[in-house]
């Protein structure tokens, strides 16, 4: 996400811009101390969130609040208020939020949750049939083929994936060596650029490892293991089908097909029996 924070305050500006930071979901932000070049950032860039400070208008009403959301729709207003009257006024008027003076962090956290959940994209990854990634349903195309297939590794996995354990699977035949390691870095940092590219931030990289944030993205896998109607019913048979190391869970979803069938035949025949409808 892009923040912008608009105050002549310094200390309130350096405070949430910290926790901004330190909360992991602004990756660049601007700080504005005058009114008008905080207003022509907004136009230029339509930034994801706006921390604006009301005593910067030489006079507050719903009025100031409605206006700035009707030309910046793109990005979630947080307003920062000495009263909680104006304050509350705000949020009534469009504002998501707003931050009283001095600044607690709790309350910063909540209103980037707030601010998350309204731009969160979404993501759908499908992984019965053939794998693929679809962001806003627009289909993603990689042109990294590794970088795809660690990308349905961690999938698979439902989180976190060690580089060596990646490189094993991924260069099954080569030697676990700086060349093979500079491969995998290659396609770590391909998913991290396509997907700043699309402003999503489920997938992470660390050293020695990388994981992806399964709640930040809807999966028809994940929805098959909690039980959902739906994904059973997208269940025919296949499961990332384009990767051999695949199949050991493939065969797991097999297992649970046939238990949930077994289960249904049962069920049915005591109903039979009792004569329920």
């Amino acid at each position: 996400m892009q923040a912008a924070i608009i105050t002549d305050q310094k200390q309130t500006a350096k405070a949430i811009d910290l926790i901004c930071h330190e909360a992991g979901v602004v990756r660049n932000s601007r700080i504005f101390e005058d009114l008008n070049l905080g207003l022509i950032f907004m136009i230029n860039n339509q930034p994801d969130i706006v921390f604006l400070d009301l005593d910067l208008f030489e006079a507050v009403d719903a009025n100031v609040i409605k206006l700035l959301q009707h030309h910046f729709q793109e990005s979630q207003l947080v307003v920062i208020a000495d009263s909680q009257q104006y304050a509350l006024a705000a949020c009534c008027s469009g504002a998501i939020s707003y931050l009283l003076k001095p600044i607690q962090s709790e309350e910063v956290e909540k209103a980037l949750l707030k601010a998350v959940k309204r731009c969160r994209k979404e993501v759908f990854i499908r992984t019965f049939g053939h794998f693929d990634v679809y962001i806003e349903n627009e289909l993603v195309h990689f042109r990294n083929l590794k970088a795809k297939e660690l990308l349905a590794i961690l999938v698979d996995s439902r989180g976190t994936v060690s580089m060596e354990t990646a490189v094993n699977i991924l260069w099954e035949t080569r030697i676990y060596d700086e060349k093979v390691k500079q491969l995998y870095r290659k396609a770590v940092s391909y998913l991290n650029n396509l997907f700043k590219a699309y402003d999503v931030t489920f997938f992470v990289a660390n050293r020695g490892s990388c994981h992806i944030k399964t709640n930040e993205i809807t999966c028809d896998f994940y929805q098959f293991l909690e039980g959902s109607e739906q994904a059973v019913a997208d269940y025919h048979g296949q499961y990332m089908f384009q990767y051999a190391w695949a199949e050991e869970t493939h065969a797991q979803i097999e297992k649970r097909v046939r238990s949930w069938e077994m289960l249904k035949k049962i069920r049915k025949r005591q109903l039979n029996e009792t004569g329920e409808v």
